[in-house]
């Protein structure tokens, strides 16, 4: 007769743990987690009903369903700031809507770190709506005024590629670089060499010291703008950019482009006096050093070739040897 096979003592031992902690659990003690329709958030549930909230003995897991993906990221919420988040914007809102898929110009480091960039305010972006509304040029300009005018703008055409023009330079003004780029992004995508929205957005990530960005988004606007319109904003801006690259030659080779073509423009006048002002770096005192240094040894060397020999020759007219002069030539056979 067959014996049962010996069970070990361990196994037995581990499944009476189990089974006893089974026994135990309570269903009071345990939560139901699962995720939100969206996929992005973990929540506490039941089966018959997803709760909004933690269950207070579960601490550790409340952190965990308050955290959701945002962008890039995972942060914490509260639902009420999630209620909130889940409400569309308001149909005043000057944003220029969903943002574009893609680009020509998305490769572009500015461009990619658009989601990154700090606040930074543009003073200068509110000259592109005084000449277009002709509003009064003081001290201060009524952005409520503006603000109006934009909201016009985007109700009569919202998907006007000046419309997206006007409200990225807004958005330059508010100091908020990223909805800048986004509505840029979105002119482009539908007007990839638009000499202007180029420009535009060259100017902001100048202002945020992408300096290559900058320099080929400018050049790029140079390129395909009009002989009408005139290139003067391009060549200041390059002009720009190189006095803070440090190319000071190139810079005011652009600033005296930009005075070609607008006359008495002021900003130029003033940036290319700053130029002409400005003392010689010691980089530059060292190349003029190095050219000057040049110059002295190779008149040394031509003074050495027209120097008199001995014999009252000079060195440049002294009888050269033949390659051939020290060969022995063999006499021809007697015939």
């Amino acid at each position: 007769m067959n014996t049962l096979p010996k069970i070990p003592v361990n196994f037995l031992v581990i499944f009476y743990i189990m089974c006893f902690e089974a026994v135990v659990s309570n269903s009071r003690t345990s939560t139901l987690w699962t995720l939100n329709k969206d996929r992005t958030r973990v929540i506490p549930g039941e089966p018959d009903q997803i709760g909004c909230s933690a269950r207070p003995g579960d601490s550790l897991f409340a952190l965990v369903a308050s955290t959701q993906r945002y962008g890039g990221a995972w942060v914490r919420r509260s639902p009420h700031c999630q209620a909130r988040h889940n409400q569309s914007p308001p149909e005043h809102e000057l944003d220029c809507g969903k943002p574009a898929n893609a680009t020509f110009y998305d490769s572009l480091a500015g461009v990619m770190d658009r989601g990154k960039h700090p606040p930074l305010v543009e003073p200068e972006a509110i000259g592109e709506f005084v000449k277009k509304y002709k509003l009064n040029m003081g001290k201060t300009v009524d952005l409520e005024l503006v603000e109006s005018k934009l909201r016009q703008a985007k109700k009569e055409r919202p998907r006007a590629v000046a419309t997206w023009h006007q409200l990225g330079n807004f958005w330059r003004t508010k100091g908020d670089p990223r909805r800048a780029i986004e509505c840029f992004r979105k002119a482009l995508s539908v007007a990839p060499h638009h000499p202007e929205v180029l420009l535009s957005l060259a100017k902001v990530l100048f202002r945020l010291q992408y300096l290559d960005d900058a320099i080929f988004l400018t050049r790029r606007s140079l390129e395909v703008v009009p002989p009408e319109k005139g290139a003067w904003q391009q060549y200041f801006t390059l002009g720009e950019i190189f006095k803070a690259y440090g190319h000071y030659q190139e810079a005011e080779v652009h600033f005296r482009h930009t005075l070609d073509l607008q006359p008495g423009y002021e900003p130029a006048l003033k940036l290319l006096k700053e130029l002409e002002e400005m003392p010689l770096s010691p980089w530059q005192s060292y190349t003029y050093f190095i050219i000057g240094s040049l110059v002295v040894v190779v008149l040394l060397f031509l003074n050495n070739l027209e120097r008199p020999a001995p014999n009252g020759c000079s060195r440049a007219q002294r009888p050269q040897k033949s390659l051939w002069s020290g060969r022995r030539h063999k006499k021809p056979a007697p015939t």
